[in-house]
């Protein structure tokens, strides 16, 4: 994902000016995202989501972690003093339209990740190794 990312600040900087510092936030929320998504998960929203079928907790699941990211990115450039929280959101990716490419690479990204989570959760990890690989 950090790479998609990359590629596009690198695309966009000609067009929309990005610097460094659209890296280090990238950086910074893949690390928060990574450090928080498992203690998110222990709540009790998401434990109640174990009662559902999969398809619900691996969507529900990808919009939210794609929202925190989209509106920690927002947080990140305010406090940064390169655009409030309000203008932060919109400029994500350049404008609307480049926003919503990144809502898609991000929801893209995320939703294998879960699908592949909630799976070995439901089956078991030895029974998702045997359905990946075969015989183990």
């Amino acid at each position: 994902m950090f790479i998609l990312l990359t590629l596009h600040a690198v695309v966009g900087s000609a067009e929309y000016g990005v610097g460094m510092s659209f890296f280090l936030l990238t950086t910074v929320n893949a690390f928060l995202l990574v450090r928080t998504m498992p203690l998110a998960e222990r709540s009790s929203f998401f434990q109640n989501l174990k009662h559902k079928p999969l398809i619900h907790s691996i969507v529900i699941k990808t919009l939210i972690f794609v929202a925190a990211l989209v509106l920690a990115y927002a947080v990140e450039m305010a406090l940064l003093g390169l655009a409030g929280i309000g203008d932060g959101l919109f400029s994500l990716g350049g404008g609307p339209g480049g926003m919503l490419a990144w809502w898609l690479i991000f929801c893209l990204t995320l939703l294998p990740y879960f699908a592949f989570r909630e799976v070995e959760a439901a089956v078991g990890a030895d029974m998702m190794g045997k359905l990946l690989f075969g015989r183990l």
